[in-house]
């Protein structure tokens, strides 16, 4: 049962570092789509549009990092010249969203 109860605390704390790290990309003029259902597995979480730059962001848990299939996504989606960040920490997220 604590395994339940951790990974319920893990998930809160990466869904409200995905809010406020958006929350702080909307005021700075970003617009954000959350990609809920895809037709590809492994897309990052969300996908920002400003100003004729679009870049999509992966969500993690301070201190985690994407898994292999995540991460292969991310190569092939750079290779279409698209940035892809990773963000575990709101720090990061305010230089990602200057």
């Amino acid at each position: 049962m604590t395994k339940l109860f951790d990974r319920v605390a893990e998930v809160a704390a990466e869904s409200s570092l995905e809010s406020t790290s958006t929350a702080f990309a909307e005021k700075r003029g970003w617009f954000e789509v959350k990609l809920m259902r895809c037709n590809k597995d492994s897309m990052p979480d969300r996908l920002y549009h400003r100003r004729g730059v679009t870049m999509y962001v992966e969500y993690k848990r301070e201190g985690e990092v994407p898994n292999r299939k995540q991460l292969k996504r991310h190569k092939e989606i750079r290779a279409h010249g698209i940035p892809v960040h990773v963000i575990d920490d709101f720090e990061t997220a305010k230089l990602v969203f200057q």
